[in-house]
């Protein structure tokens, strides 16, 4: 069975979702109809669908591909919209897949830099050219998306008594926030816009002029991971933003507002920001590691006593 366009089109123009959200559906759920057809699954309707195909897709993907928790849930996921379409639809009475749960994996706060590593960037993009430094310090020191920073505009910054304010007209699921920039940010953007003549002009412009694509920071991140020795991706940079103002004493809510993790009543949504006051994976291997001294320290001070 093929995947039907109308299931495409559904999630595009009726349920609005992200483009990226849609291709990502769309690629997730051709590759379970095509595992059910190497499987020798005899699937001509999604009346042919059950639970117990989607439970060996999972377990498919967990024990022969080995893919990590959050990949399966999201092809789970992938698989109940296409269901709840097909049910909308008319072509089955209920939905098979969410009777398969998601596996539960224990939350971490999500990968940032610690302070040597943001201090070691720093160093280096000092020497590059002021466009690198605003795009770095716009994910570093205002926890802009990418998709966000090619999108800004020179009239978006405004400068009051020293102070700098950057305005995202449309953020991930069209919010709309304005982030204070850091002092340090804002010299940078001061200096940078003195280069720009027309304020409807996009901030990040490539030599011709025209709009800097999301693919051109991302070649611009993987050149100065080349010098580095540790991961960094555009994401990291906002990650790090997140954090930092957690561990420098920020309130929740205040961070939520400015990572954009808003409800559609317009409160913060402090769940989704809580994320960053949780362990790092690295914390907690220095746990593991501050145990392994523990117990050296203990074993020998045992072993001591027991000779005497």
């Amino acid at each position: 069975m093929e995947l039907p366009n109308k299931f495409v089109r559904w999630m595009d123009k009726d349920q609005g979702y992200d483009p990226k959200t849609t291709k990502m559906y769309e690629r997730m759920t051709r590759k379970f109809l095509e595992w059910l057809n190497k499987e020798g699954e005899t699937i001509t309707h999604f009346s042919d669908l059950n639970a117990g195909s989607v439970r060996n897709y999972r377990n498919y993907l967990i024990i022969d591909r080995g893919l990590k928790a959050s990949s399966v849930n999201k092809s789970l996921q992938s698989i109940r919209v296409m269901c709840e379409w097909a049910r909308q639809n008319g072509d089955i009475d209920s939905n098979p897949a969410r009777k398969i749960p998601y596996i539960e994996e224990a939350m971490l706060a999500p990968k940032s830099l610690d302070i040597r590593q943001s201090a070691e960037l720093r160093t280096l993009i000092n020497i590059k050219p002021l466009r690198t430094q605003v795009i770095v310090e716009l994910g570093l020191s205002a926890g802009l998306r990418v998709s966000e920073s090619v999108c800004i505009r020179i009239n978006d910054i405004t400068f009051e008594r020293g102070k700098a304010y950057i305005r995202v007209r449309f953020g991930k699921g069209g919010k709309y926030r304005t982030v204070p920039a850091s002092k340090h940010l804002a010299t940078l953007l001061k200096l940078y816009n003195e280069n720009h003549q027309e304020k409807d002009d996009f901030l990040l412009v490539n030599e011709d002029g025209s709009q800097m694509s999301i693919r051109m920071i991302q070649k611009i991140m993987a050149q100065l991971k080349k010098t580095l020795d540790y991961p960094i991706t555009y994401h990291i940079l906002r990650h790090t933003f997140c954090s930092d103002l957690l561990n420098s004493g920020a309130k929740l809510t205040d961070v939520a507002v400015m990572a954009g993790h808003i409800r559609k009543n317009g409160m913060p949504n402090i769940m989704t920001t809580a994320r960053y006051v949780l362990s790092r994976p690295d914390q907690l291997m220095a746990a593991v590691q501050q145990m392994e001294k523990w117990r050296r320290k203990n074993q020998s001070t045992n072993a001591d006593s027991f000779k005497g």
